[in-house]
């Protein structure tokens, strides 16, 4: 399949279907366009999304295929990277970071990007691993362009999955011998009398991409401008009756998931306040599964498996991979403009 922009500026042409091009103006027409000729069952699209605030993003690339490892191999999409860094650099276009969801071939790759070649910038310090990466990129004329790149994970695909994992009702949380669900709010809330503000919908497992609650579960809201802001409701009523012991892994784990959203989401923060909550949300993850290897002598019945008990390893690392990239980014943004307050 092949594509390319149409004589109007209004969309693209796509060719290979047979019965000559096709135009296709949308991202969703495009995929029920593939669906409909039993062309591919899956397609990844490629963005450029600019630093620029308010630039909109532009379609570089979109690969059909059939989710299989021949088509989607580590060796493949590495490939691809490549390409793209070509044509970004014949353009003249200085790619900084990759981006993407939770797909495991995908977190391979960054990891692979992140840890592996010539490092160009990393921080010095025993709990960073990822570092950026300087690429080599052979321009059509032979000519070598340097380009300093890293990857990480979209945040809101780990906001998500954290929460999600919480309502899970296979699952019950341990951290640190403390117990987190979300039954246990429901049951605070009729014994006490007092009103979180949490309804079923909030709770919704089936609902993979429940925005409203991951707000109201991590205490944040929307204000009138439609920004996300602390809420201080939620965490402030479990504190007050602490004295029930039932909702202290409740309130641990609403605390992790309020500092992971409050970084991605809650704005005019300082680079010092953002660092300071990446940095606790590693210590911990690192903590809570530290907590549950330690039981490893435990008598079966009692012994918590991160199966269960914590959250799946893929989600945890998909969580170091963004708290350290942003540490990375942080960084370089210090280092680029040191008289800066922070």
């Amino acid at each position: 399949l092949e594509a390319h922009p149409n004589k109007d500026g209004d969309g693209v042409d796509v060719w290979g279907l047979g019965g000559g091009p096709v135009k296709v103006t949308t991202m969703q027409g495009l995929d029920d366009l593939l669906r409909s000729t039993n062309s591919a069952t899956t397609f990844y699209p490629y963005l450029w999304v600019p630093l620029a605030p308010g630039a909109k993003a532009v379609p570089l690339m979109v690969v059909c295929h059939d989710n299989t490892k021949k088509e989607m191999s580590l060796a493949i999409m590495a490939k691809r990277w490549r390409l793209l860094w070509k044509c970004c650099a014949e353009a003249g276009l200085e790619p900084v970071a990759h981006y993407g969801d939770g797909d495991p071939r995908v977190r391979q790759l960054t990891l692979w990007l992140g840890t592996k070649g010539k490092a160009k910038y990393r921080v010095d310090h025993p709990l960073m691993c990822l570092h950026v990466r300087l690429e080599t990129v052979v321009l059509d004329d032979g000519r070598e362009v340097e380009i300093a790149i890293s990857a990480g994970i979209d945040p809101m695909h780990v906001h998500w999955r954290t929460f999600r994992q919480y309502l899970d009702v296979k699952r019950t949380l341990n951290i640190g011998g403390l117990f987190a669900a979300p039954t246990h709010l429901e049951r605070f809330a009729k014994s006490t009398q007092v009103s979180l503000g949490i309804n079923h919908s909030h709770l919704n497992f089936n609902n993979k991409t429940n925005f409203p609650g991951l707000l109201k579960v991590s205490d944040h809201k929307l204000d009138k401008y439609g920004a996300v802001v602390p809420a201080h409701r939620i965490r402030k009523e479990l504190k007050q009756h602490a004295g029930a012991r039932t909702v202290e892994g409740d309130l641990l784990y609403i605390e992790f998931l309020n500092k992971m959203v409050a970084i991605t989401w809650v704005k005019c923060r300082t680079p010092k306040d953002l660092v300071h909550d990446l940095v606790w949300v590693v210590l911990f993850c690192l903590l809570w599964e530290e907590s549950i290897l330690d039981h490893k002598g435990d008598a079966a019945e009692n012994k918590p498996s991160m199966a269960t008990s914590c959250l799946t390893r893929p989600t945890l690392d998909d969580i170091q991979i963004y708290c350290q990239e942003t540490i990375l980014g942080l960084s370089l943004i210090h280092i680029s403009e040191p008289t800066r307050p922070y």
